[in-house]
């Protein structure tokens, strides 16, 4: 197919979505001045195409400055340079080219399989689930990208190096690669790298079939050969096979005008900086590390002689350094290993927070004059800061500024208020999902889009049906108008109204509705299940059959996997990885499976009954799962290891069974449990149960589901009556009872059948709002009012009743 056979010679935005057949940009001869002025371009969801620039068609792209390419499936190189005359190594192209993002784009192999000079002008660079690709710049190529500031590289399993070897063999005879004006670098959730440019010291490396088990071979993340002098800004997060940041040995102009360091999540990383290292970053002002479980010490030990001859010990370490933050760091026993008195003379603000192995701060004294600690008096001494906290029987895991709320202290602390009851609908303003087919099959999962501009839900009959917002420049007009026409008609009696937009049901023009396989499935006893990716772009889903695949755009199936039995009863994506996604199955069994190569990594097995919640921490690397048999279990995602297992506390004389479901807090160490019997909040650093709520006085019907927030303020919770309870996220305290008459039509209050919610979904960024899926199957979204005593927020409704809170501390209960 070709879209360039006519001349545009003024064009110069140009968008390309959704061309599923669209193989090629160009097809033979194009006019002189086609897309000369073209200044941006996408081309995003082209499911065939291989290639995005052809050799003839780069010629003409002579004011090209923002390059976005994104979700392309076979997508195998960005620019073809093979009809470029062979004579000239670097061919001059896209000379003005600034801003430039791949995004998805599974299959990619090369950027360009030759370097062309017309990077020479980019300042930002971003690559995002390219997980075929080895490597980004080749060490030619970073001669020519003198502008590079910013480097953002997320998501790309097989990457193991960012600037490769010459000669295919791991290494490189350059003595330098060096990115002058580079301020911000980027790398997160990198599986397999290794280092940024290869010394030319290092062997071959063998690829690594599996990425959990057998790391690549290990070696300094920036060596001697890296320079970058002008960095400010370094994050690293989930680098699994990086066990040193800095050789010993580095460049006298690299790194030493860093800001600010942030370090998550990297399992084998031994040592953070030498003392020479450490005392070099003049301009270090915020550190961050967390979640490293083998991080022994922050800065090393002082090599007191050299040569025979004695060091001179500068007592001053990182000048500027005034934010201090250490989590999660099981094993870390020091901050310094220094033989000597040091001082941090800037530093006024630490959190020091899971660190059970830290007894001291430093091997010698160590003095921070700007740091003070509310709760003990340390005189600026961190070793004595340390003691006294061991002392005075306080948890030496944690040293902070500002404690931490919940962990020690959850009972409820706000101001007794009264319970609001909202019964009326205008209260309300419920919309209701458009929906023409039959709605008599109950909604088993509701979600939204990570975006937020959507919402999916699954019934029983394996049927998915997906709404969306239409934001478009129209309805945002008529948005203002509403709201205006509605504050206007409410101004006399002083009330405060929105107007909200009501979604359209979301359909493809081909009229295909998204089924589940139904193949010898019985639907009473099937669960269905669904999960989206991260980047909005596909759908997993099931019924009691075969897993499929769907396009979210054009809801075509792309594929199946996993036929019965058993068939599975719970999804959840992996944290880290777009491709590997946790499966629970109906016979208690618990699969982890890489999409992409349609294989089964690990199959746990912990449960008695089948699988019914997975939540994954990456702040504690595990994964939590809940099944009918009341039981939690916990998991390593490192080797998938059962780490423990611990059964929810049941009322005496209730059989373990019933739907028990789990969902992480932000912060992703409190857990949120919900069971019909109760609510409770788990420590999931220890699997201790922190509290609980239990149904009684307004709300006594059991519960049909429960769920935080987007902020994890507020934990939503829908009952058996119809009822859904507003409580806050810290203490479980009910703040408000919404009744069942203020989002249902009058003819469900009316029918034979009590309708209720059996889901919910919050909104992914506005914390007011949900979504309920009811019995009878529909699909409702609400916007809640503010309520007074939920972490602050302000009431704008009138109360009444009484306030009500069964919550019970743990220390209460035993």
């Amino acid at each position: 197919m070709s879209c360039l056979q006519v001349s545009l010679p003024n064009l110069e935005v140009l968008d390309i979505t959704k061309l599923e057949n669209l193989e090629r940009l160009g097809h033979g001869p194009v006019s002189i001045g086609s897309l000369s002025k073209l200044k941006e371009f996408s081309v995003q969801d082209c499911g065939k195409l291989l290639c995005v620039f052809e050799s003839h068609l780069l010629p003409m792209l002579q004011d090209l400055e923002k390059l976005i390419v994104k979700c392309c499936n076979l997508l195998e190189v960005v620019f073809e340079l093979e009809g470029v005359d062979s004579n000239e190594p670097n061919p001059e192209i896209l000379s003005p080219l600034k801003f430039f993002e791949l995004h998805c784009l599974p299959k990619l192999n090369y950027i360009s399989k030759r370097d062309p000079m017309g990077f020479k002008y980019i300042q930002t660079l971003d690559i995002i689930e390219c997980d075929s690709l080895r490597c980004v710049f080749s060490p030619t190529m970073t001669k020519i990208i003198p502008h590079l500031c910013k480097l953002k590289i997320w998501s790309c399993e097989e990457l193991s190096r960012i600037v490769g070897e010459e000669n295919g063999l791991g290494e490189s005879t350059m003595d330098e690669v060096e990115f002058p004006q580079l301020e911000t670098v980027e790398l997160r959730s990198l599986p397999n790298l290794v280092s940024f440019f290869p010394n030319m010291n290092t062997t071959t490396l063998e690829k690594s079939t599996d990425h959990y088990h057998y790391p690549l071979q290990s070696e300094p993340l920036f060596n001697e050969k890296v320079a970058i002098p002008n960095l400010k800004y370094l994050e690293l997060i989930r680098l699994e096979n990086v066990s040193d940041l800095w050789c010993s040995e580095l460049l006298s102009s690299s790194f030493f005008k860093l800001k600010k360091l942030e370090v998550r999540y990297c399992a084998r990383l031994r040592n953070m900086f030498h003392p020479s290292m450490a005392r070099a970053l003049v301009d270090l002002q915020e550190l961050l590390i967390e979640d490293c479980s083998t991080l022994e010490a922050v800065v090393g030990k002082e090599e007191d002689v050299v040569g025979g001859q004695g060091r001179k010990i500068d007592k001053t370490l990182f000048p500027l350094l005034g934010k201090l933050k250490l989590g999660s760091l099981s094993n870390l026993k020091r901050f310094c290993n220094s033989t000597h008195p040091l001082e941090l003379p800037k530093l006024s603000q630490m959190d020091v927070l899971f660190c059970p192995s830290m007894d001291a701060f430093s091997s010698k004294p160590i003095c921070a004059p700007n740091l003070t600690l509310p709760s003990i008096s340390c005189n600026g001494d961190l070793n004595n800061a340390v003691q006294l906290l061991q002392k005075n029987g306080d948890d030496p895991m944690v040293i902070s500024k500002e404690k931490p709320r919940t962990l020690n202290n959850v009972t409820d602390k706000t101001t007794p208020c009264q319970l609001v009851e909202i019964v009326d609908p205008t209260e309300l303003q419920p919309v209701a999902m458009p929906d023409s087919t039959n709605k008599a099959h109950k909604v088993a999962q509701l979600l939204y889009t990570n975006s937020g501009d959507g919402v999916l839900a699954v019934r029983c009959n394996g049927i998915l049906r997906p709404w969306k917002w239409d934001w478009s420049e129209h309805n945002r007009t008529a948005k203002k108008r509403l709201l205006n026409l509605a504050r206007m008609a409410l101004k006399a009696i002083g009330e405060e109204a929105t107007a909200r937009i009501v979604p359209h049901l979301w359909q493809p023009s081909s009229g295909l509705v998204m089924t589940n396989d139904l193949t010898g499935v019985n639907l009473e006893k099937a669960l269905p299940c669904i999960a989206l990716s991260k980047n909005d772009s596909y759908i997993i889903s099931a019924c009691g059959g075969k897993f499929s695949i769907f396009n979210i755009y054009t809801f075509k199936v792309m594929g199946y996997f996993l036929p019965p039995p058993p068939a599975s009863t719970f999804l959840a994506f992996h944290p880290q990885y777009n491709n590997i996604i946790a499966i629970g199955m109906e016979d208690s069994t618990i699969l982890i499976h890489n999409i992409w190569e349609n294989e089964v990594k690990s199959k746990l097995e912990g449960h008695q009954k089948c699988i019914n919640g997975l939540a994954f921490s990456t702040n504690l690397n595990i994964l939590v799962s809940s099944a009918a048999d009341a039981q939690l279990c916990i998991w390593s995602i490192d080797k998938w290891e059962k780490l423990n297992s611990v059964p929810i506390q049941l009322p005496a004389g209730k059989a373990r069974n019933g739907d028990t479901r789990v969902q992480f807090h932000s912060d992703q160490i409190r857990l949120l449990v919900s069971h019909e019997t109760q609510l409770a909040i788990y420590d999931a650093s220890k699997m201790d149960r922190i509290g609980q709520w239990v149904p009684q006085d307004v709300l006594p019907a059991p519960i049909s589901f429960a769920a935080y927030s987007c902020n994890s303020q507020i934990v939503y919770t829908s009952f058996c009556d119809g009822n859904i309870g507003v409580f806050d996220a810290d203490s479980l305290t009910l703040r408000c009872r919404i009744a069942p008459s203020a989002y249902l039509s009058p003819t469900l209050l009316s029918g034979s059948q009590v309708v209720y919610p059996s889901v919910i979904a919050a909104h992914p960024k506005k914390p007011r709002q949900l979504a309920i899926g009811l019995t009878e199957g529909s699909v409702i979204d609400i916007e809640c009012p503010t309520i007074r005593g939920v972490n602050g927020m302000l009431n704008d409704r009138t109360a009444s009743s009484s306030n009500t809170s069964s919550y019970m501390p743990d220390q209460v209960q035993r």
